[in-house]
């Protein structure tokens, strides 16, 4: 009988375990991806908190919502303070870092000495103005064509006092 409740109470348990150890391992990807110095305290605290969650193609995922108690045993274990590295990450989206038309604008600033705030602000309306262009050896190409050269010209003056 002892025999038969431990295995009932192993079976049970294992797929739990398996979903602590693959929520650490999401957690150990963000963490790395992020690039914090303590990546394992991350995912582990990471683990306890997260949630499985339903994604819209059918997949399940893990989510660890942003609580207090949740960022201040990041901050208290591990010495990770979320609330703080967030802000540089939601400052560089909403610049566009992360996208390759704003990439390749700031690379076109560049190449036009164009650094700083104006190469950045030149970076955002490529960005803005910039369409995908079909390429023979399938890399992916950015340009300004057409009736858009005039408004990206327009706007180039107009927001960052650049000439095209």
């Amino acid at each position: 009988m002892i025999w038969r409740l431990a295995l009932i109470s192993f079976v049970l348990s294992a797929p739990a375990a398996a979903q602590e150890q693959s929520a650490y391992r999401v957690g150990m990807k963000i963490a790395q991806g992020r690039g914090y110095d303590n990546a394992d305290c991350y995912a582990r605290v990471f683990a306890r908190h997260a949630v499985a969650v339903e994604r819209e193609s059918g997949r399940r995922g893990w989510h660890a919502a942003s609580t207090p108690e949740y960022n201040a045993e990041q901050r208290s274990r591990c010495g990770i303070d979320r609330l703080q590295a967030r802000t540089p990450r939601r400052q560089a989206q909403a610049d566009g870092a992360g996208s390759i038309p704003y990439r390749i604008g700031l690379g076109l600033a560049a190449h036009r000495d164009i650094y700083g705030a104006s190469g950045r602000c030149y970076a955002r309306i490529f960005e803005t103005f910039a369409s995908r262009v079909p390429s023979p050896d399938r890399n992916i190409r950015y340009g300004v064509f057409g009736a858009a050269e005039q408004g990206f010209a327009r706007e180039l003056q107009r927001s960052c006092g650049l000439s095209y």
